[in-house]
């Protein structure tokens, strides 16, 4: 993310305005961006998998870190979009290749400053506080003088959107929402190091408050990345509109009513179910609002997901056909042709359509999360029941493991209701010798429309066993979603899809000349 920033300055320093800095960029871009949401991923999992807490988002200081200049690396890839094949979205352009940039040192200080409370965090120290803001502050200001002095020189019609109803203005608006999403998650996250005068100086914000803002905003991005697609360049005519809308339309209907049915079994009994267990989970639950905005946000969102879904698919569908028909090609080969003559379209539908897949396994996996604690004696044979399953305890065992560490485990057999065995989970605790901190060792049964989590705690203060166990629905369509969004990124990114930096010279000095003719 350093060299769009550069390329962005240098276009300021020379003068040079034409879209050749970010037709050399603009594949360094992608590549870091491939990067940084592959990190992002894995984070996600080696947070449920290793830190045994059953999440996998918790809004921690450093997980936000990663997110704010994802989200603003969104608006800077779509931005080089319109900046190469257009020539507009030029201010865009720099601005986002900058607050970019300045995001990601900010993550880097975020992690390293210590100033930021967090379980990732390092140290405090103040070297670093000065040395990233420094470099942070001294980013902002070359951009503001660098845009000051050739404001002249960059056309004031260039970034003028003709019609709100275009790809244009569906761009432009996803440009504002992902930057003040990413400038809003910052300023969130680095609020408790604030001065108290300041709004939230000061205070640390729960996790909540971020799910509160983020899911309704989520909705949004979802539904223009459903029809922004479809739109025309600069205005979109109606009848061409519902031409390229009928089809996705009918097989979103059909998505969405599937989407209720399954709201409407499981979800709704899942969102009852954590009110009358009560707790921390009840008490987070309710403070999102009230049961009818809640079902109403998840029912928006599922007609979301099923547009954008629905639009994705199509687009590669006719993708293909078009082959099909054009070049006379099968299937297979119109589809593997796609992907190596159209990458950018190709691998940003399918990315799209992972997007919208990871969506809703998000709507399953972080709002409607059952999650309870529960005590068991320690006999072999006992049982307890959370939700669908019927956790029988079989063993328990004790021992110190090769690096004298005291591992305490417990077995567990899991059946449904009815008596059926569905598997067998063995959590266990290990207590460090040498600085006696405890790491949990969680155990997952998956299953294709939930997780079993179940993670043993340790003695309670009268030697029971304490045994957290969380219902994790649709989470396996989130790791596959977010697969499949990389992939598709991937495969945008593959084949060559910059123009080469000698023809990108070659063709700038065509243009240099034609401009002085």
């Amino acid at each position: 993310m350093t060299l769009p920033f550069a390329y962005a300055m240098a276009a300021l320093i020379t003068g040079d305005l034409s879209a050749r800095w970010v037709e050399l960029c603009d594949r360094v871009a992608v590549f870091g961006f491939i990067f940084l949401s592959i990190g992002m991923g894995l984070g996600a999992v080696w947070a449920y998998v290793v830190l045994g807490w059953g999440g996998f988002w918790a809004w921690d200081a450093v997980e936000n870190a990663s997110l704010m200049s994802w989200l603003t690396c969104v608006a800077m890839i779509h931005s080089f979009t319109m900046y190469r094949k257009h020539g507009i979205f030029k201010r865009w352009s720099m601005f986002t290749a900058t607050i970019t940039f300045i995001f990601v040192v900010l993550g880097t200080f975020i992690t390293r400053s210590g100033l930021v409370q967090s379980v990732h965090a390092f140290a405090e120290d103040p070297v670093s506080t000065y040395f990233f803001l420094a470099i942070m502050v001294a980013s902002g200001l070359a951009f503001l003088l660098g845009l000051l002095y050739r404001h002249g020189e960059i056309g004031e019609d260039d970034d003028q959107i003709e019609s709100m109803l275009s790809k244009n203005g569906s761009y432009y608006l996803t440009n504002i929402i992902m930057v003040m999403a990413g400038a809003l998650v910052a300023y969130l996250t680095v609020s408790s190091a604030l001065p108290t005068w300041m709004p939230l100086g000061g205070a640390v914000v729960a996790a909540g408050a971020y799910n509160a803002v983020a899911r309704p905003v989520a909705v949004v991005v979802l539904l223009l990345m459903a029809v922004c697609p479809l739109l025309g360049w600069r205005k979109t005519q109606g009848p061409a509109f519902w031409g390229h809308m009928r089809r996705p339309l009918a097989v979103a209907a059909c998505l969405f009513v599937a989407g209720l049915v399954l709201f409407g079994t499981k979800l709704m009994p899942t969102y009852s179910a954590i009110l009358a267990d009560g707790g921390s989970a009840a008490d987070a639950l309710a403070e999102q609002g009230p049961a009818v905005y809640y079902f109403a946000l998840t029912i928006v969102a599922l007609a979301a997901i099923s547009l954008l879904i629905a639009a994705s698919a199509y687009l590669l569908v006719r993708g293909v056909r078009a082959r099909m028909r054009n070049k006379g090609e099968g299937a297979p080969a119109a589809a593997f042709n796609l992907f190596r003559r159209s990458p950018a379209q190709a691998g940003g539908y399918l990315c799209h359509l992972g997007i919208a897949i990871a969506a809703l396994g998000l709507v399953g996996s972080m709002m409607y999360v059952r999650d309870v604690t529960v005590s068991l004696a320690g006999e072999k044979g006992e049982s307890v029941q959370v939700g669908g399953y019927v956790l029988t305890l079989t063993d328990t065992e004790r021992y110190a493991d090769s690096q004298d560490n005291e591992v305490m485990r417990v077995e567990l057999d899991v059946a449904d209701e009815q008596g059926n065995l569905m598997g067998h989970v063995a959590p266990s605790m290990k207590v460090a010798a040498a600085t006696s901190q405890s790491t949990l060792d969680a155990a997952v049964l998956t299953r294709p429309l939930e997780d079993l989590f179940v993670a043993f705690q340790g003695l309670n203060a009268d030697g029971t066993l304490s045994i957290n166990v969380k219902v994790n629905p649709l989470i396996l369509l989130t790791w596959a979603g977010g697969a499949i969004s990389t992939l598709g990124i991937v495969l945008a990114f593959a084949p060559r899809r910059a123009t080469p930096l000698l023809a990108a010279d070659e063709r700038a000095r065509a243009q240099a000349k034609a401009n002085a003719r």
